[in-house]
Order: C-alpha cells, then sequence, then structure tokens
C-alpha cells in the first residue's frame, strides 16, 4: 500500500499492467565475432559465386556486395 500512495500510477504500471523494463540487446563478444563471420562467410561465398578475387575488390564494390 505504500507503493500505491506514493506513486499509483507506478503502482498501476507495475502490479496491475505487470509491465517490465525492456531487455537490452547488448552487443556482446561472441554475437560480435558471429557477425563478423557471417559477413565474411557472404562476402567469400559471393565473390566465389562472382569468380572474383578477394584482393581484387574495391572498398565500393564489398559495399555494394553486403548491401
Amino acid at each position: 500500500l505504500e507503493t500505491y500512495y506514493q506513486n499509483s500510477l507506478e503502482y498501476f504500471f507495475n502490479y496491475g499492467l505487470r509491465l517490465r523494463p525492456r531487455a537490452e540487446n547488448e552487443l556482446d563478444v561472441i554475437q560480435a565475432c558471429n557477425y563478423f563471420h557471417q559477413t565474411f562467410d557472404y562476402l567469400v561465398k559471393y565473390a566465389h559465386a562472382q569468380q572474383i578475387d578477394l584482393d581484387t575488390l574495391s572498398n565500393d564494390q564489398i559495399l555494394a556486395a553486403l548491401t
């Protein structure tokens, strides 16, 4: 009851609607490694399918391939 008398709207949100703070999606080391691995894997498969050497691709071509 003390919580209700201090802030009735917050009490309603917490106990009536049972709202909870949204979980933040943080990029940890494992997720970052997975992201970079998948991106590089996609780029290698793209270059292989186009029969292009990776060392001949310019930055603009790499960005175009990944978008």
